[in-house]
C-alpha cells in the first residue's frame, strides 16, 4: 500500500453545526420492521415499469423495510452477459430475503423469454416457503434498462453498466462490479447481487442505533476534496461539543465523484484521522479505515479511547491515500453511565516497521502506572496485518496478538485472514463494501477493504495494581513464530485507557 500525507484544500473547514444540533432526523413513528429496525415511509422518486405481469410501481411494493435492485442483462458484449451461463438459484436461495429485483433483458424478445426461463426454472427449484416468499418480488421487465424514466433513466444512461440499488432510506444507490474475483474478472454471481441489499440492511440499523444515541455533532471536513500532494491541519475547540458526554464515534465519509468505475480511485489503501493538540504537535490516531477498490462509503468507528484528547483546543489531521471527497464528523453522546476519561496514554504506534526479531523486542516492557482513583483500565489497540510473504503473513495468514500485562493473558485473534469469504461475510454484519473491483471477498489480518477497523477494547482491570507501576508486553504470533523477519507488518496502535 502507498501512505501519503493529505488535508483539505483549505485549511479552513465551513462551520459544523452549534454544539447541541443533532444532524439526524426521526422518521415517523411506523410499526418496525421485522429484523427490528424502523420502517421508513416512501421519500423516493416513483417509478413505475412494465412487467411481465403487468405495471410494476415503487410506492404500490415499498414496505419500508426492503431494497430494491434493478439490473440489466444484455445478450452479448458485458462481463454481466455470463450471468446467462450462471445459476440464480443461490441468490433467492442464500441471498437476503428483505429485498424485490427487477430484471431487464437489455435484447430482442428471444433474450429477456430465456432471461424469464432460467429465473422460473430457479425460481421451481426452491421449497415452498421459498417459493411464496420470492413471488411478488421478482419481476422482469417488457422494456430495457435504457427506457426508464427520471433519474433512474438518468443514472442508467451515465454509467457502463445498467445496475442500481433503492435502499431503505429511498436513496438511489450505485452497485459495484459483479465480478466473481475468485473465478475472475469477466465473471459474475448472482449471490454478489444480494450483498448490495445485505450493506443496505446494516445501514438502516446503523442509522437507528445513531438516531436513538442523540448526539453532539461536530464536523470537521464537508466534502473537501483532496489530493494525493497536499498536506495540512486545522484547529478547533471542543469545549462546547464535547461538554456532558462519555462516548465519542468517528463518522467518515469518502465519495468519489461520480460513478464508481468512472471516478473512484483504484487501490484499497490505509487512512487515519489523528487527533493533535492545539500546535499540531503530540499527535495520536483517532481513527482508522481502509479505503475501498473503486467505492466510496461510510464507516463510523468508535473514538472513546481518546476522548480525554477532545475536551477542549485540538487539531486534526487526515491521512492516507486513494480518497477524494472527505467528510469528517465527531460524534459525541452520552451511553447512560458515569464512566468518564481520566487519561489515556498511546503505548505503541507503527506504520512501516516490518515485522522482526527488532519489532518483537521495541514491544516488549512498557511500564504504566494507572491513576490510584481510576475505577476501570483498559487495552484499546487497532492492529492491521500488511504485506505478503510466502505464508501470506501479514495480510493474509491467521495471527494471534497477545499483550501479557503482569503475566496475565489477553489476546485477539485473526482466524479469518486469508479466507476465501472472510471479508465478504462481513458486509451485513460490519459494513463492509461489497462488491469492489478488487480481491475484496478475501479474509485480512484485522481488516477488509472498504472497512473502518473498529478498536478492540479489552477490560485489563483485574490484571493491573492501580496506582503502582505495571508491565505491559505486546507478541504477534503466526503459530509459534513471533516474528517473520520479512517485508510483513502489522501497524499496531495501542493505548492504555484509564476512567472512572
Amino acid at each position: 500500500m502507498i501512505l501519503v500525507w493529505l488535508a483539505c484544500t483549505s485549511p479552513d473547514p465551513e462551520p459544523g453545526p452549534e454544539p447541541g444540533d443533532s444532524m439526524d432526523s426521526q422518521a415517523p413513528e411506523l410499526e418496525p420492521c421485522e429484523d427490528g429496525t424502523t420502517r421508513r415511509p416512501f421519500l423516493s422518486e416513483d417509478l413505475t415499469v412494465a412487467t411481465t405481469t403487468g405495471d410494476w410501481t415503487l410506492s404500490e411494493h415499498w414496505s419500508g423495510c426492503d431494497s430494491f435492485l434493478f439490473l440489466g442483462i444484455p445478450p452479448s458484449g458485458s462481463y454481466l452477459s455470463t450471468l446467462m451461463d450462471e445459476d440464480p438459484k443461490k441468490l433467492f436461495k442464500k441471498g437476503p430475503r428483505d429485498v424485490e429485483y427487477v430484471f431487464f433483458a437489455d435484447g430482442a424478445d428471444a433474450h429477456r423469454d430465456d432471461l424469464a426461463e432460467m429465473l422460473d426454472l430457479a425460481l421451481s427449484d426452491l421449497n415452498d416457503g421459498d417459493q411464496a416468499h420470492w413471488a411478488d418480488r421478482v419481476h422482469i421487465a417488457t422494456g430495457r434498462s435504457a427506457g426508464l424514466d427520471g433519474s433512474y433513466g438518468e443514472y442508467v444512461a451515465g454509467v457502463e453498466y445498467p445496475v442500481f440499488g433503492v435502499d431503505r432510506e429511498g436513496a438511489l444507490r450505485e452497485v459495484g462490479y459483479l465480478a466473481d474475483p475468485h473465478e475472475g474478472w469477466e465473471t459474475t454471481n448472482w449471490e454478489y447481487l444480494g450483498d448490495e441489499a445485505a450493506l443496505h440492511a446494516f445501514e438502516a440499523a446503523r442509522e437507528d442505533t445513531l438516531v436513538a444515541r442523540d448526539a453532539t455533532v461536530l464536523r470537521l471536513w464537508d466534502g473537501v476534496e483532496v489530493g494525493s500532494e497536499e498536506w495540512g491541519a486545522f484547529s478547533t475547540d471542543l469545549t462546547d461539543a464535547a461538554a456532558g458526554h462519555n462516548r465519542v464515534d468517528v463518522d467518515i465519509t469518502l465519495g468519489c465523484g461520480g460513478p464508481w468505475y468512472d471516478a473512484c480511485p483504484a487501490w484499497d489503501t490505509v487512512n487515519w484521522l489523528f487527533v493533535c493538540d492545539q500546535d499540531g504537535e503530540d499527535c495520536v490516531e483517532l481513527a482508522r479505515l481502509v479505503t475501498g477498490y473503486w467505492r466510496g462509503g461510510r464507516w463510523v468507528m468508535d473514538g472513546t479511547q481518546v476522548l480525554d484528547r477532545l475536551q477542549g483546543p485540538a487539531s486534526f489531521t487526515y491521512s492516507g491515500g486513494q480518497v477524494k471527497l472527505v467528510t469528517v464528523d465527531l460524534r459525541f453522546w452520552s451511553d447512560g453511565t458515569d464512566r468518564a476519561p481520566l487519561a489515556s496514554n498511546q503505548v505503541w504506534w507503527d506504520n512501516d516497521s516490518f515485522w522482526t526479531d527488532e519489532w518483537v523486542a521495541a514491544h516488549q516492557d512498557h511500564a504504566f502506572t494507572p491513576p490510584a482513583d481510576a475505577t476501570r483500565v483498559e487495552l484499546v489497540h487497532a492492529i492491521t496485518g500488511h504485506g505478503s510473504d510466502s505464508e501470506g503473513c501479514a495480510e493474509f495468514c491467521a495471527s494471534s496478538h497477545a499483550f501479557h500485562v503482569n503475566g496475565t493473558e489477553f489476546r485477539t485473534d485473526f482466524d479469518d485472514a486469508g479466507s476465501r469469504d472472510g471479508c465478504r461475510d462481513r458486509v451485513g454484519t460490519a459494513g463492509v463494501l461489497p462488491n469492489q473491483a478488487g480481491t475484496w471477498t478475501y479474509g485480512r489480518a484485522g481488516w477488509c477493504p472498504g472497512q473502518g477497523v473498529e478498536p478492540v477494547r479489552v477490560d485489563i482491570t483485574s490484571a493491573v495494581t492501580l496506582g503502582e507501576a505495571n508491565e505491559l508486553d505486546y507478541t504477534a504470533l503466526f503459530g509459534e513464530e513471533s516474528a517473520r523477519n520479512t517485508d510483513a507488518n502489522f501497524d499496531p496502535s495501542v493505548f492504555l485507557v484509564y476512567s472512572k
